[in-house]
């Protein structure tokens, strides 16, 4: 049903958009004709009102010609003026012939009205063509403009598109820098700040505390025998040990210090508040009785310990490396008194 139906619609609108071709094409042609007879009517009328009746109306006939001429040539251009001309030309031959054969001078008017429409619609038929070249043109204008515009809004939507491209490129090449710069300066097993961000924030706070005139302290942390362990139980076991042991220690630690992993199982604090000694002492100690406490990682029990080296600003050191060497050496000896 619906396949008929469809076919019965194509039928129609094929047979529509034929008829109307049909009529553009033999419309100019039915003007054509009706124009010629309407013309041939004129004549006849004006020969027989002069023949018939003595009246001569060649004023009114020629007024009527000269309309009849006017209407093809802008109706139908190129055929029209070619046909009027023609008409004209006909029409003061053969009044020529009335005027030159019986010597009728009234018949002059005759030879002169179709001259002077010739000259009139040839002028229009020069002016429209001028205006058809214009109107050409605009309209060729018009069409590059169209086509302008389609390559601008073409352009317009490849441009948002590439700008699309380049925002997701540059949020891209944004994420990477800032996951090359955590892994930069961050330990990815234990998530700490790595060696390169302690000496960097160190150099920094001997820069604060040297203009403040104020003392800070680095605590160096050893784990003693952790080696022992990632030899004995793996290095799987041996990072999960060590990942429990961070978080013990970060629950006791100061949110003004900073904490950082110096190499696998050394640590480094930065105490940057202003204690007394005594103070660092027993902060120190408390870390040392937590990490005291027994860890147990996949069912297996680990107890830990850790040797600890004091140094402090600008008593033990003036800079990052002196500080950090000085607590190393303070942890050994420690270690060594043991």
């Amino acid at each position: 049903m619906d396949t008929n139906r469809s076919n019965t619609e194509f039928i129609e609108h094929y047979g529509t958009k034929k008829m109307d071709l049909d009529e553009k094409k033999y419309m100019p042609w039915i003007k054509i004709g009706i124009c010629l007879l309407f013309y041939g009517i004129t004549m006849l009328i004006q020969f027989q009102f002069q023949f018939l009746f003595g009246i001569n109306i060649g004023g009114i006939a020629a007024q009527f010609q000269v309309m009849i001429s006017t209407y093809l040539v802008i109706s139908v251009k190129k055929q029209g003026y070619l046909i009027a001309i023609s008409m004209n030309m006909v029409v003061s031959v053969m009044v020529a012939f009335v005027v030159f054969g019986n010597g009728n001078t009234n018949a002059i008017p005759g030879v002169i009205v179709p001259i002077c429409t010739i000259i009139t619609i040839s002028i229009i038929s020069f002016y429209e063509k001028g205006l058809d070249a214009k109107l050409e043109e605009v309209s060729q204008q018009k069409k590059e403009l169209a086509d302008l515009y389609e390559e601008l809004t073409t352009s317009e939507k490849e441009i948002i598109k590439q700008n699309i491209l380049m925002t997701k490129y540059d949020n891209e090449i944004k994420k990477r820098e800032i996951r090359e710069n955590y892994f930069a300066y961050i330990d990815i097993l234990t998530e700490l700040p790595n060696r390169k961000m302690i000496i960097e924030k160190l150099d920094q706070f001997v820069e604060i505390a040297r203009n403040e005139k104020i003392n800070f302290a680095v605590v160096f942390m050893d784990l003693d025998d952790f080696k022992r362990i990632n030899t004995s139980e793996g290095y799987r076991i041996g990072d999960l040990l060590l990942k429990e042991i961070v978080a013990r220690i970060k629950s006791e630690i100061h949110e003004d210090d900073i904490m950082g992993r110096l190499v696998s199982d050394e640590f480094a604090l930065i105490i940057r508040r202003n204690l007394e000694e005594e103070e660092i002492y027993e902060y120190v100690e408390r870390i040392r009785l937590v990490l005291s406490e027994c860890f147990i990682v996949e069912k297996m029990e680990f107890n830990i310990s850790a040797s600890f080296g004091i140094s402090i600003f600008p008593r033990d050191g003036i800079n990052s490396e002196e500080l950090l060497n000085y607590s190393n050496i303070a942890m050994y000896k420690a270690n060594a008194v043991k």
